[in-house]
């Protein structure tokens, strides 16, 4: 039973990895580009910066896809195996939202990839047949490449945030059970993932949505480092059996 007894601070130290992996790719991703990937006037300018960024843009989506296909898939299957004593229907949910929230983030890599191909046909090398260089053709494909990486992303925080408020439900008011963080981290959680889920606001106003979606973010991160840090320091014994249905005895 050496991987249920130990469930716990194997979930603590999934979520850490995660804080871990996504701080690492908002460093690296930083200073990539100003531009604004749905505004019509800023396509060239991505398209440059991308090209220009190189090795480290492919770097930036191998460890998004490390953090989204893996890091998230792992903290999802944790976070229902921690709660399900306390609310199976909330620990599905915040499963699910953190499931689908991977996927939608892996599409909008995979948009990502997409312009990079696009930015070196359109900055040197040309495009298929007699497409050169600078073709407004390659721009408007990359604008609508680009436009689905965006809108991806909208959607993958609005199941992550989905999923975050789930957890922070079950923390905050569901009967305690064999893992019992403290209650106000639940709250915390809950706040945090609506303004992930509000990222849409950047339709309207693309600065006061990145504003939010900043917040939300740092939100989310400390109450990851929160619970990940409590599960590693709490881990008493004979909780991992419990929260995920193994007899306390062999």
């Amino acid at each position: 039973m050496f991987w249920e007894d130990r469930t716990t601070r194997v979930a603590g130290a999934v979520l850490l990895v995660f804080v871990v992996l996504v701080i690492a790719s908002i460093a690296l991703d930083w200073n990539t580009t100003n531009a604004n990937p749905l505004a019509r006037n800023d396509t060239e300018e991505l398209l440059r910066d991308i090209e220009d960024g190189g090795t480290l843009f492919a770097l930036i989506n191998a460890v998004n896809i490390a953090t989204d296909a893996v890091a998230t898939l792992a903290m999802a299957a944790v976070v229902y195996l921690l709660f399900r004593d306390r609310s199976q229907m909330l620990a599905l949910f915040a499963a699910f939202g953190l499931m689908a929230g991977a996927i939608g983030f892996t599409t909008g890599y995979a948009a990502n990839v997409t312009l990079a191909y696009l930015a070196a046909d359109y900055v040197e090398e040309g495009g298929a047949g007699t497409i050169a260089a600078g073709d407004p053709v390659i721009l408007q494909t990359a604008r609508a490449i680009a436009a689905l990486s965006m809108i991806s992303v909208f959607v993958a925080f609005t199941s992550i945030g989905f999923g975050i408020v789930s957890i922070g439900a079950v923390i905050a008011v569901a009967p305690e059970g064999a893992v019992n963080p403290p209650r106000w981290s639940g709250a915390l959680a809950i706040v945090t993932g609506v303004l992930a889920a509000a990222s849409w606001v950047t339709l309207a106003n693309y600065d006061a949505g990145m504003t939010v979606l900043f917040f939300g973010m740092v939100g989310m991160l400390v109450f990851l480092v929160v619970l990940g840090g409590w599960l590693l320091i709490h881990n008493e014994p004979g909780q991992a059996r419990q929260a995920t249905g193994m007899p306390l005895s062999t």
